[in-house]
């Protein structure tokens, strides 16, 4: 039994499932990052971390059926026990109670996007992020499209090429998704 499941049966939660939960998750994050390959370790304890993270978030949410104190205590838990570091836990639940107290949220399940929303955009910090690509005519544009698996990087691009070519822009793609194999398919479609 790990730390936020001992934790969760001393404070006597009923949620004490969730937090086994929440450490077999964290368990297996760690086991998929035992690896001689670098590299393959990251990207699969990295995805493997992404995953359980989301799905345990949307299971402790749903696991409630208001917005309280103790709904706040668990998330704090649940932010921690995936690393996320005490202070920014503390940060992230700081700012998603007064988003709730702005926006007259009250159910618990809606407070997932919030989470998601504000580690975001404390990840960002006050950069500025756009969307817009700066096309500019007559000449050569390269785009450089990056990000972690699955998060639809292909089908971005094929959507991408898509609109420029409706635009009457000539369109090259290269070296798109050179890691996957069903990539070339996916772009010919």
């Amino acid at each position: 039994m790990g730390f936020f499941a001992k934790f969760a049966a001393k404070l006597g939660r009923k949620d004490k499932d969730l937090a086994q939960k929440i450490d077999q998750a964290a368990e297996a994050s760690r086991k998929a990052e035992i690896s001689t390959d670098t590299k393959g370790s990251y990207d699969v304890g990295l995805n493997a971390s992404s995953k359980a993270l989301s799905g345990v978030l949307a299971e402790m949410t749903a696991s409630y059926r208001q917005v309280d104190e103790a709904f706040f205590d668990h998330l704090y838990e649940l932010l921690v026990g995936y690393d996320v570091g005490s202070t920014m836990a503390q940060r992230i639940v700081r700012e998603v109670k007064n988003d709730v107290k702005l926006h007259g949220v009250s159910d618990p399940k809606l407070v997932h996007e919030l989470v998601i929303d504000r580690m975001f955009t404390l990840y960002v910090g006050h950069d500025t992020v756009t969307t817009t690509l700066d096309l500019l005519p007559n000449r050569t544009n390269v785009f450089l499209v990056v990000g972690a698996n699955g998060v639809g990087k292909t089908t971005s691009i094929a959507k991408l090429a898509q609109r420029y070519l409706i635009a009457g822009e000539k369109v090259l793609i290269v070296a798109g998704d050179t890691f996957r194999a069903g990539a070339v398919a996916q772009l010919e479609e």
